[in-house]
């Protein structure tokens, strides 16, 4: 009987001691493991136009607002900011150039009024699509296999984020809504190369080593990096090309066109 007794009492430790450590082990396999996202670089789309204040020119470019698209993992708040920082730069420029400058809240040209156009010496219009992306050469990705053990329950990339896209820049007759020049500027050929970790949660739970495991994730920042570089860059090329030089070559075919919708 005695034997008996400590035959049942042994197995009822031994019953708790499993069941304890199934609960733990479940316990730290249930976790999601914690992603550090690193936050040290600030948006800062800052440009200091290169040419001086030329002669005062009595004279209105009518500025539209910038239209541009963008990639996905861009923040929309970044998305707004750039857009709004480009549309002010670019008004300093002209500016600069000796220009009274009227910025719309309208990027078509369409919704001018008729005393806008007619006022108006040029209408600038930009649109494009900026692009941040991995470079797919340089750019690997990791995912986490499912286990109890030794699943981290992180997906990782880890790369160089490069830019795409195209900004276009119209200048265009007011009055008659002819377009009297356009360029484009290629979002691919800047020298724009950001390393980036990327890493998110997978789609089944970490094992035991995902408890024990901390993620990195610095893609923000690296975003972030790109747009201040892309911004400096666009805002240099743009620059050079609208001088009061290259401007007022517009002038003759400019007052042509008015003056021939005005008799029209």
């Amino acid at each position: 009987m005695k034997a008996s007794k400590y035959l049942v009492k042994g197995f009822k430790n031994t019953w708790q001691q499993c069941l304890l450590g199934a609960s733990v082990v479940a316990l730290l396999v249930g976790c999601n493991p914690k992603i550090i996202e690193a936050n040290k670089v600030a948006l800062n789309l800052s440009y200091q136009p290169s040419s001086h204040n030329a002669q005062a020119l009595n004279k209105k470019i009518l500025l539209l607002k910038p239209a541009f698209q963008y990639s996905d993992n861009i923040a929309k708040e970044y998305e707004n900011k750039f857009k709004d920082q480009v549309a002010l730069k670019v008004e300093e420029i002209l500016k600069n150039q000796g220009y009274k400058v009227v910025s719309l809240d309208s990027s078509e040209k369409d919704d001018l009024s008729f005393s806008q156009k007619k006022e108006g010496y040029l209408a600038l219009a930009m649109s494009g699509e900026i692009v941040l992306r991995p470079d797919p050469k340089k750019t690997t990705q990791k995912k986490s296999e499912p286990g109890l053990l030794f699943s981290t329950g992180l997906d990782k990339m880890e790369g160089i984020l490069v830019s795409a896209g195209f900004i276009k820049i119209l200048l265009i007759e007011p009055m008659s809504g002819e377009v009297l020049d356009s360029f484009m500027l290629d979002l691919s050929e800047l020298d724009i190369h950001e390393k980036f970790i990327r890493t998110t949660h997978s789609s089944h739970s970490g094992g035991l080593a995902g408890a024990m495991v901390k993620g990195f994730d610095n893609s923000n920042d690296a975003i972030k990096n790109a747009l201040n570089k892309v911004f400096v860059d666009i805002m240099g090329q743009v620059d050079k090309k609208l001088t009061q030089n290259n401007l007022e070559a517009y002038q003759k075919d400019a007052q042509e066109l008015k003056n021939k919708k005005n008799k029209s």
